[in-house]
């Protein structure tokens, strides 16, 4: 009885803080949104880029420091990026290697990409999916196409899937919503195998469909910001 009632307080506290730690979470999230700044300080980064190389005593403080774990700071990331000499270069690589492998091991993780459909508003040169391109075919699948993909997967082996497709009104946050439980709903080899964890890769989110995402209980949510600064 003991026992039980330990195991049960354990759980509550930990799912007390749990709930406190994603209430501060959606606070932080939405002050940032009121704030509606630009957290890019182009005038800062202009400056650090524009510094001297570092010496030799100077490189291997920020690199003992990276070797600790610690993480670096801006600055000091920005000390790293002025050295041009290899033997230099040479040592980043190796503190960079050692802290990959002190914090993941040597372990090469792999996904397997869902591409939900490549109907796209935007008009990036590079990709594929671009609006203007006359080239291909577009499709956005049904939930149960994305089973029948997310099986195939499965058989093949994979645990881990990255949903990704254009950016559009057909494929929204519910679309995805949907797409990511009929993923992790799928099962081969009598339930014993079904995807471990969905990342997704998706078009820009106002802070009420980030919480619906959050809820989906997805490994990682990627967006990439398609642009560049001529200086940097």
């Amino acid at each position: 009885m003991r026992l039980k009632l330990y195991w049960l307080r354990e759980y509550i506290i930990k799912d007390s803080i749990k709930q406190r730690k994603e209430k501060q979470l959606n606070t932080d999230i939405m002050n940032i949104a009121e704030r509606n700044t630009n957290f890019i300080d182009r005038d800062k980064l202009y400056n650090l880029i524009e510094g001297k190389a570092p010496n030799q005593a100077e490189i291997d403080t920020i690199l003992n420091k990276a070797a600790k774990l610690k993480g670096l700071s801006l600055e000091e990331v920005a000390v790293l990026l002025r050295i041009e000499d290899p033997i230099q270069i040479h040592q980043i690589m190796e503190t960079a290697k050692y802290a990959k492998e002190s914090i993941y091991g040597k372990r090469l993780v792999i996904f397997a990409p869902i591409y939900t459909g490549n109907v796209c508003v935007n008009n990036c040169t590079y990709c594929s999916f671009r609006k203007d391109n006359r080239l291909i075919k577009r499709k956005i699948l049904t939930m149960d196409e994305i089973a029948q993909e997310t099986s195939a997967l499965l058989k093949q082996g994979h645990k881990r899937a990255l949903l990704i497709c254009g950016e559009n009104d057909f494929n929204g946050t519910d679309y995805m919503v949907e797409a990511i439980r009929t993923t992790y709903a799928v099962k081969e080899r009598d339930g014993r195998d079904y995807m471990r964890r969905i990342n997704v890769e998706l078009a820009p989110m106002d802070v009420p469909d980030f919480m619906k995402l959050k809820q989906e209980k997805i490994g990682t949510y990627v967006c990439f910001q398609e642009t560049y600064d001529e200086i940097l």
